[in-house]
């Protein structure tokens, strides 16, 4: 038998510790997508309760155009017409509107949530994980800054990051969408 040619186990082994590998970057990849999520949260939120304004504003003028006097019939203003269909179709964009801020408002909850649950993963981590997360996904910052503010190199604030996830990533389970 040739020294190069590798046993099955030992085939097996390294498959197995390819599969191992290749499963680790994936939940690393799936963190870092939470995190650029937590990141972008507070810009959600923000941008969420304008259209929840904005749909509740909708709505309270649905709700005024019922209250506007209607035709009277007297000469000079129009003839008399049934309201009921204008009346049904007011009160239904109310309805939309009113339900599309209460959909903003679930969504708003979601964003707190995810937002506390991360940030109670990123508080249990040393200081160096938790500047490192919170200037990358929350400041926007490159590796580069990193590493200069921390007085490391960029390779080892990548390595400070990839302990930080695979922390976080004990601490939660990720279901894929």
């Amino acid at each position: 038998m040739n020294g190069s040619a590798k046993s099955v186990y030992d085939r097996r082994m390294d498959r197995t510790q390819d599969e191992a590998k290749l499963e680790k970057r994936r939940r690393r990849a799936n963190i870092r997508r939470l995190l650029w999520s937590w990141g972008n949260t507070l810009a959600r939120i923000q941008r969420l309760e304008q259209e929840r304004a904005a749909f509740r504003a909708m709505a309270d003028d649905a709700r005024m155009t019922l209250r506007s006097p209607s035709l009277s019939g007297m000469p000079g203003g129009g003839a008399r017409t049934d309201l009921s269909d204008v009346v049904a179709r007011v009160m239904d964009e109310e309805r939309r509107y009113t339900e599309q801020a209460q959909r903003i408002a679930r969504e708003i909850d979601d964003a707190m949530r995810l937002r506390n649950c991360i940030e109670d993963c990123v508080a249990r981590l040393s200081p160096a994980q938790e500047s490192v997360l919170t200037w990358r996904y929350i400041d926007r910052r490159s590796w580069t800054f990193i590493a200069y503010k921390l007085n490391y190199d960029e390779r080892s604030v990548r390595r400070i990051e990839a302990g930080a996830l695979d922390a976080i990533s004990a601490m939660i389970e990720i279901t894929p969408d």
